[in-house]
């Protein structure tokens, strides 16, 4: 059905990613690289290679949006449980099955980006062989994705304070085997994330997605079908907004994310190009859109989603699911009509509510929201644009309510305090896709919500800041992180 249906997903070069310091590389490999770097199609295959490993459960698939990361945003009650993100819960970033979460995190996600390297540094000397705007795009969608995890290798491990003058994470720009880039002050990481987004742009100027619906099948080139399911230009864009807000640049922020909204309402044929879900889309008895895909500017597909998914909220043979305490669901979706209540269903024999977003609709493969991950959606960027307002009112009245009545419920009145409001809708909107615990972190929030009661958690500012890999540490020069 979908793109990534159409087309198999080739894994790269298949590299072991142990520690920063050192990239082993097959030899067998190497011949590999030889055919796929002499063909369009081989760049194209290796693309995909590139999400296929981003997709994989230790990075989106599951620890940074279901699981890992959603527990540091205290989403789900772990304090009595014996599951494998207990300690991770509180915090504990020394106890054993902690430092093999982040360990893995790091691992799998700098092994991806060197893949998306690897595919960068072949790409200019072998311009020649696409057709159309073929290379500027593929070669866009690759600096876009770099930039993307990097990003979110920041947003974990570099410091609440973006201002920090003290070293914190190396940038890889290149394939390399031998030469580590050096350790790079938070200011100057986000720097380079920009550049990479910015390029990524210029690339991307004549992307499919702004003539065409990001939802429909390109039949003259399946490559290019299903834009939302890609890092396209307008995910750039909101991608850009994500980052300026992070920085606190709160100008081109706001300019990004109005970008996207104006794109959002623009009409591709018969439908907007990122329309609201809509009633009956969310309410479905049989088959409901439950990521709202519509609204998704960029989601990837995860084949593994629902096995992975069920086995965090659906196991039904142990004790060891995540489930939101029922107060603090209480609190967050107080309202019947709210379309997100239909996030959370019942387990048998359970009396607790569990997340069922992703479980696949009755009639399997025909919609294109099955397996999807969101990564960015349409409503972040009205939040964004709500908290960059020239004034709370405008903020809500122009941008909150926006997503009130898309959502159901009623619209606000204006005088709300805006700060409650956005740590709200940032607790309602992105449930089980790991972005909360990011919002926690930009505003510095010593007091959140706690995931086992319904009571404030006293938050210590160094908890927002996950610690490097001891194997990355081992391989630093004296004074390198000073």
């Amino acid at each position: 059905m979908k793109m990534y249906k159409l087309m198999t997903l080739f894994l790269l070069v298949s590299v072991i990613f142990a520690c920063s310091d050192w990239l082993e590389v097959d030899p067998k490999f190497r011949i590999k690289e030889e055919k796929i770097f002499n063909s369009e199609d081989g760049f194209k295959e290796a693309l995909l290679g590139v999400y296929d490993k981003m997709v994989q459960a230790d990075l989106y698939g599951e620890k940074l949006t279901t699981g890992f990361v959603d527990i540091l945003g205290q989403r789900y009650a772990t304090a009595s449980s014996s599951y494998k993100y207990r300690y991770a819960g509180s915090y504990n970033y020394t106890a054993n099955e902690v430092v093999a979460q982040i360990d893995s995190i790091w691992n799998k996600m700098y092994n991806a980006i060197a893949n998306c390297n690897n595919v960068l540094d072949q790409i200019d000397s072998k311009k020649e062989l696409f057709t159309g705007n073929n290379y500027d795009l593929i070669k866009g969608e690759l600096l876009a994705l770099r930039a993307y995890m990097h990003f979110d290798l920041l947003r974990l491990f570099g410091p609440v304070d973006m201002e920090d003058s003290r070293k914190c994470l190396r940038y890889y720009d290149h394939f390399t085997l031998e030469v580590l880039p050096p350790f790079l002050t938070a200011g100057q990481f986000a720097q380079k994330v920009l550049g990479d987004v910015q390029a990524a742009e210029a690339c991307l100027a004549k992307d499919p997605i702004l003539e065409r619906n990001p939802r429909e099948r390109d039949h003259a080139d399946s490559f290019w079908s299903y834009r939302f399911n890609r890092l396209n230009y307008y995910a750039v864009r909101a991608l850009y907004a994500r980052i300026q807000i992070y920085l606190g640049e709160t100008g081109e922020a706001r300019r990004a994310a109005l970008e996207v909204i104006q794109a959002a309402n623009e009409k591709r044929g018969d439908e907007a190009v990122f329309p609201w879900v809509t009633y009956g889309e969310a309410n479905d008895m049989l088959n409901p859109d439950r990521i709202f895909h519509k609204e998704v500017v960029f989601g990837m597909y995860v084949s593994s989603l629902t096995t992975w998914t069920n086995s965090l909220f659906q196991n039904t043979v142990t004790q060891d699911i995540l489930m939101p305490h029922k107060d603090r669901l209480a609190e967050l979706f107080p309202n019947v009509t709210d379309y997100r209540a239909r996030w959370f269903g019942n387990v048998p024999s359970r009396s607790d509510r569990v997340v069922i977003k992703y479980l696949d609709p009755a009639e399997a493969n025909k919609f294109l929201f099955e397996k999807v991950m969101p990564m960015i959606r349409l409503s972040e960027m009205y939040l964004i644009a709500a908290e960059c307002a020239d004034s709370p009112v405008d903020g809500i009245e122009n941008y909150i309510n926006q997503i009130q009545v898309n959502r159901g419920l009623l619209k606000l009145n204006g005088t709300e305090d805006l700060a409650a409001v956005l740590s709200l809708l940032y607790a309602q909107e992105f449930y089980a896709e790991g972005q909360l615990f990011y919002f926690y972190k930009r505003k510095k929030m010593t007091s959140i919500r706690d995931g086992n009661s319904k009571n404030q958690l006293t938050m210590k500012l160094e908890n927002y800041v996950l610690p490097l890999p001891d194997d990355e540490l081992k391989y630093t020069n004296e004074g390198e992180l000073d």
